[in-house]
């Protein structure tokens, strides 16, 4: 079986909850079975949602269908079925039936559909490539066909297993830099942020964190615009500037799947309190295919400087880095980020070479069809190291 075959066999994870029969009953225990969409199944347009219980069905009132933690409809007797608009997307999807019995008990089975192509969380070996296509007057290039794309790894075509457009959802971490040196900034950086929540898309996920000599999660994803700017009004700026270690702590907090995956991070200075390094971050980021975003309110640094370097590592990732002394261009830059998060395209493939040899690896993005005018903003490499 070929690698991407084997990732398709192991992408769908099924998990059901027996309620188990008094001692001394001769009965089989009951349990709810999804029976559409099936274990292989890329679910699109519309789609039959069915479910059954075994040995059989006395005693249950009703069973309820959620995807994606959302309630689509409630069944009241067999067969126990309903229809349902996937979409346009073969996005990855997570099934729940909850069954109610009159005892008061609950049944319960989840299944995971997978994209069309490669599923992410099935492989610690595939590795994403963030690409922007950019026009002569600066605008994204938008609604590009997958079999546009080509990727080279040191100079070697590969296969691309999947090519997820711009429509597809982020998840984002937002980190603050809240140490003492932000006080007399506080005001803008608050205004800022919330220029950013408030034009990011309703469909990205977006965990908002502040950060001085350690990373505190103030809202997780899930949470409401309403919550995130009530967060960052209880923002109070004390003690030093951990930058490092935040971006390194803020890369775990995301979850592996093909989709794009940022840290933006704003800061006003220098790192002085942290325990990782530079390269660290640069190993981190790399790892978990995390895009780095980076905003400092402070002048252009030095050639060869751990900031310039930091930026350099931006880049990499398929981020940018951005430098202000003015707080009140802040707006400007964080809108700048989700029109890019929003614009871009993500590349996902199983590299030809083994993971294991901690070498450096260029990657290169082409796109069929392009002029002279055309700019493409892609990673620029990965490391080939700590995936397993």
């Amino acid at each position: 079986m070929t690698p991407v075959g084997s990732l398709r066999a192991a992408a769908v994870a099924s998990a059901v909850v027996l309620l188990t029969a008094a001692p001394g009953a001769q009965t089989p225990p009951q349990a709810v079975v999804i029976d559409a969409p099936g274990r292989e199944a890329v679910v699109t347009g519309p789609v039959r949602l069915e479910a059954r219980v075994l040995p059989d069905a006395d005693g249950v009132q009703r069973l309820t269908f959620f995807v994606d933690g959302e309630r689509i409809c409630q069944a009241m007797q067999a067969p126990f079925a309903c229809e349902w608009d996937a979409g346009r997307r073969a996005e990855p999807r997570t099934i729940r039936v909850v069954a109610d019995l009159a005892s008061g008990e609950r049944l319960v089975a989840t299944r995971r559909t997978r994209p069309r192509g490669l599923t992410f969380e099935a492989s610690t070996d595939a590795v994403l490539v963030p690409v922007r296509v950019i026009d002569a007057s600066g605008s994204f290039v938008r609604q590009l066909s997958a079999d546009r794309f080509r990727l080279y790894e040191d100079g070697l075509p590969q296969q691309i297993a999947t090519v997820t457009s711009e429509g597809t959802p982020a998840q984002v971490v937002l980190a603050l830099d809240m140490s003492a040196s932000m006080r007399p900034k506080l005001a803008d950086l608050q205004r800022a942020a919330g220029m950013f929540l408030d034009a990011i898309r309703p469909v990205d996920e977006v965990a908002v964190a502040g950060f001085n000599e350690d990373l505190f999660v103030l809202t997780d994803r899930g949470a409401t615009t309403d919550e995130q700017r009530a967060a960052l009004g209880q923002l109070r700026p004390w003690g030093d500037t951990a930058l490092y270690d935040a971006l390194v702590r803020s890369a775990t907090l995301l979850r592996p799947r093909p989709s794009p995956r940022a840290v933006v991070a704003f800061t006003d200075g220098a790192d002085v309190s942290s325990r990782a390094s530079v390269e660290t971050v640069r190993s981190v980021l790399q790892a978990a295919d995390v895009i780095l975003y980076l905003v400092v309110g402070a002048e252009q640094p030095a050639a060869g400087s751990p900031l310039d370097r930091l930026a350099r590592i931006a880049k990499e990732t398929g981020g940018d880095a951005w430098f202000t002394p003015r707080m009140d261009a802040l707006g400007d830059r964080f809108t700048a980020i989700v029109d890019d998060l929003s614009s871009g395209y993500v590349l996902t493939y199983l590299p030809d070479r083994p993971l294991d040899d901690n070498s450096w690896r260029t990657l290169r993005v082409e796109v069929d069809g392009l002029d002279g005018r055309h700019t493409i903003r892609a990673r620029q490499g990965y490391l080939a190291a700590g995936r397993n």
